[in-house]
């Protein structure tokens, strides 16, 4: 078992869950908010299905039933469908390539951030700091 694997989960205040990759950095999602409706879940999962007319209505339900429990947000299934429409190949996909899309920024602990600094591969001033569960963690600023 890898030692990200036995870390706690840590959690941030809105509920977004912070994933160890190693000793020195987390991720955590980019979005934030209140999760979508079953209009705005529903508006969505139509323009995937226009743009693969081969996935049945069983298929986007079961989409539309996971995407409303883990709490999407209207912002990340519109990214989702646009990322499909873009990037997967016709005629069809797997649910998991489209429920694992995600965004998500890297979190450094401060061994994590001097690394960076030392190795040359940031300055101090790309950082922003944020405190999760009274642990520090520093983020690249402009980091895509």
């Amino acid at each position: 078992m890898s030692a990200a694997s036995q870390c706690p989960t840590l959690a941030l205040a809105d509920g977004r869950q912070l994933s160890k990759v190693d000793d020195d950095t987390y991720t955590v999602t980019r979005y934030k908010g209140v999760p979508a409706t079953k209009e705005q879940i529903a508006s969505e999962l139509i323009v995937l299905n226009k743009a693969f007319p081969q996935t049945t209505q069983a298929f986007i339900a079961v989409l539309a039933e996971q995407v409303a429990s883990e709490g999407w947000t209207a912002e990340r299934i519109h990214d989702a469908v646009r990322h499909m429409i873009r990037t997967c190949e016709y005629p069809t996909f797997t649910p998991a390539k489209f429920l694992n899309y995600d965004k998500k920024k890297n979190l450094y602990t401060y061994s994590g951030y001097c690394g960076m600094i030392t190795s040359g591969r940031a300055e101090h001033a790309d950082f922003g700091k944020v405190k999760v569960n009274d642990r520090v963690f520093w983020f690249l600023i402009n980091e895509q």
